[in-house]
């Protein structure tokens, strides 16, 4: 895996606080679905991290 194909997603919440974040890989240049790789974090919307 090459880090040229690994992204970072970040989704906020409408108030700013960032609502989930992690980062995924798109094998065979986006014709495949993603891959959520390593942690995948969500949080509330006062800004804190729950908990799977």
């Amino acid at each position: 895996m090459s880090d040229e194909n690994v992204y970072r997603f970040k989704r906020y919440y409408p108030n700013g606080n960032i609502r989930e974040e992690g980062d995924y890989i798109y094998e065979d240049n986006y014709n495949n679905d993603i891959s959520w790789i390593g942690e995948h974090n969500f949080y509330s919307e006062e800004g804190e991290r729950e908990d799977e």
